[in-house]
């Protein structure tokens, strides 16, 4: 399980348009279960409260609360790419987002 954690600052002033794609170790995007291989600003992701973002990237279901924020992984090893569009210093300077693993494959 990997869980992505992004700032309120980062999410909303960080680019004109970003996305989170998920990619096997062949580069290519991967099939899953949900038929989802990326997660955007233009998706109906559910934000928290303060308005920051958490993402998660597991092969288990994270539960109906969080189904819209998930990345259904494939076996094996994979890799992720983020993209910005219209960066802003802000993002050029920014720290990794906070991220929470387990038993990562």
């Amino acid at each position: 399980m990997l869980s992505l954690h992004f700032d309120k600052k980062l999410i909303t002033e960080g680019s004109a348009y970003w996305s989170l794609t998920l990619y096997d170790l062949k580069n290519l995007k991967s099939n899953n279960s949900l038929s989802c291989l990326k997660l955007g600003e233009k998706d109906s992701l559910v934000y928290n409260k303060d308005g920051s973002l958490d993402l998660y990237v597991q092969n288990d279901h994270p539960g109906l609360a969080k189904r819209s924020n998930w990345l259904v992984p494939p076996q094996g090893q994979f890799f992720l790419v983020m993209r910005l569009f219209w960066p802003e210093t802000l993002v050029m300077d920014f720290e990794k987002p906070d991220r929470k693993h387990s038993n990562l494959m």
